[in-house]
């Protein structure tokens, strides 16, 4: 996972800092750089024209004519490297992306998480650090567009993981449940890199800064610099989209298509004569204090609705037949 961020001070709207975010994401992911990913028969043809460009010159040189310019590298006999992009370079399968902000003492605080999937095992750390520090360049190159810089200690980050696939998976799916520290092993590490990859929206942002919906939360308390906060964030987050991720990725885990906010809420997701029973509201917000219960209710519902009734009987939780 490589994190980067922007410098930046009270006085920057967030709109322009999320503007420089964005600019530095795509000069990362776009040009030949990133790109590029000649094969060994592109790349024998090329040396092939390089070697009959550089002979030429040298031939009319010795016949006393005007020679063609030289290739370049050719006095050295420095021959051109192969073309290859950061993705075939490292080994990159594809990559999920994330937006996160928060707001602190120096203003808005915008910041990416990009979790990037490396084929094999091979030189993993060395890639990845090499990988991440070949995308900070770029990144510094998009964001100075829109007048930002990025800070040499603490703009770029890189954690590496091994085997956290299955960590990413679970956690992907189990967003209510509460922050924890996680450290050490392999199999720990993978479980925070997926976390500070994906639920940016459920943490308590530290040293004093505040997320977006910490700042809704403190409303209550009338505070009016709060509601300018508020509002600038919905003014300026909507239409972002927070979590991306590229067509690779997309295809390795078989989704080739994504559907459209409107197409989702107007799927048929069941009908009355598929109702199991009923929960009363009361029963409804018991369950909602453990999301661990909630999914619990879910898996029965669908695998065998007797033991969902037997289930909540035990809880002491009313439910009614439909």
């Amino acid at each position: 996972m490589v994190t980067m961020t922007v410098s930046h001070e009270r006085k920057d709207a967030l709109g322009a800092v999320w503007d420089a975010v964005s600019s530095g994401w795509g000069s990362v992911t776009s040009g030949g750089v990133w790109n590029n990913a000649e094969t060994d028969q592109e790349y024998a043809t090329r040396l092939a024209q390089w070697e009959a460009s550089g002979f030429a010159h040298e031939e009319a040189r010795r016949l006393g004519q005007k020679p063609p310019r030289a290739p370049r590298g050719w006095r050295k006999r420095q021959q051109p490297e192969i073309k290859r992009g950061d993705k075939a370079k490292y080994g990159v399968l594809g990559w999920a992306r994330t937006v996160e902000v928060t707001r602190g003492a120096n203003g808005w605080h915008v910041h990416i998480h990009a979790v990037l999937v490396l084929e094999g095992r091979q030189q993993a750390h060395e890639r990845a650090y090499a990988l991440g520090r070949s995308m900070h360049t770029r990144w510094n190159k998009g964001i100075a567009k829109k007048g930002f810089t990025s800070s040499k200690k603490h703009g770029l980050r890189i954690d590496v993981s091994e085997g956290a696939e299955r960590q990413l998976a679970e956690y992907l799916t189990k967003a209510g449940e509460p922050e924890k520290a996680v450290r050490n092993s392999v199999e720990k590490a993978g479980k925070a890199l997926a976390r500070e990859a994906t639920l940016g929206q459920h943490k308590i942002a530290k040293r004093g800064g505040r997320t977006p919906f910490q700042i809704l939360a403190d409303l209550e308390l009338g505070d009016a610099e709060d509601w300018a906060i508020w509002t600038e964030w919905l003014r300026n987050s909507k239409g972002r989209r927070q979590l991306t991720w590229s067509a690779e990725l997309r295809e390795l885990a078989g989704l080739l298509t994504e559907e459209s906010d409107e197409e989702i809420a107007a799927e048929k997701v069941g009908s009355e004569d598929e109702t199991i029973l009923v929960l009363p509201i009361e029963s409804w917000r018991e369950l909602r204090r453990d999301s661990h219960r909630v999914a619990h209710v879910l898996n029965l519902a669908e695998q065998s609705p007797h033991e969902l009734e037997q289930w909540l009987n035990r809880e002491g939780l009313i439910w009614i037949v439909t």
